[in-house]
């Protein structure tokens, strides 16, 4: 029986830096997919996109936007400063959140913060945000992208050690029988986003493997 690992060793390594990994971008749409069976959902808190990439001792974070990205280092230390411990390489995509919630107030903030390139802006002192760790794109060498969502998922779950843990999040997905449950509760707590992603979905430009529902 082949293992995880041997599977992984058969993958392709990145030679290149991690940082160099194209970026993908979800289809909204205005239904949630049909055969609900073959998705995972998670709620979207509709926070500024990241990719954080932690090469030997340098750690890297860029925002992206629709045009492209803007490296946002240095910004966030209480998210990098968690990340920096780890003992191998990562490329991890997610969303920065505020930490006592995610309106539009909150999210402006944030914003604010990105565009003014303040290590502890005076006036923001209580603005401490979070990550929330969406999927793993590299680790230690090896280029994940080809392997299947729900591989990903589980891998990012075992990698992401309880000192990151303790500060940020991973975020949790749901199957076809709560997913109903999960739309309604965003609806209530004000979230207008549900992400759907195909557990066999891969990490490459061209899959329609990544939708976002926008809630009524």
């Amino acid at each position: 029986m082949t293992t995880q690992k041997e599977v992984l060793t058969k993958e392709r390594p990145i030679n290149n830096s991690p940082t160099d990994i194209p970026i993908i971008y979800p289809v909204e749409t205005k239904k949630p997919p049909r055969n609900q069976e073959s998705w995972l959902a998670q709620v979207d808190f509709n926070g500024p996109r990241i990719i954080l990439t932690k090469k030997n001792d340098s750690i890297t974070i860029k925002r992206i936007t629709e045009g492209g990205t803007e490296d946002i280092s240095g910004i966030f230390g209480e998210i990098e400063d968690p990340f920096r411990n780890l003992m191998y390489d990562i490329v991890v995509d997610g969303q920065l959140i505020y930490d006592q919630g995610n309106t539009e107030v909150d999210r402006k903030a944030v914003e604010t913060r990105i565009h003014q390139h303040l290590e502890n802006p005076q006036g923001f002192n209580a603005l401490r945000v979070s990550f929330i760790v969406n999927d793993i794109l590299y680790e230690d060498g090896f280029d994940l992208r080809k392997r299947p969502y729900f591989e990903r998922h589980a891998r990012l779950e075992k990698l992401i050690e309880p000192s990151i843990r303790s500060k940020h999040n991973i975020s949790p997905n749901y199957t076809e029988e709560d997913i109903p449950a999960l739309i309604e509760s965003a609806r209530e707590n004000g979230y207008q986003r549900v992400s759907f992603r195909r557990k066999d979905g891969l990490y490459m430009p061209g899959q329609r493997a990544w939708q976002i529902y926008k809630i009524d």
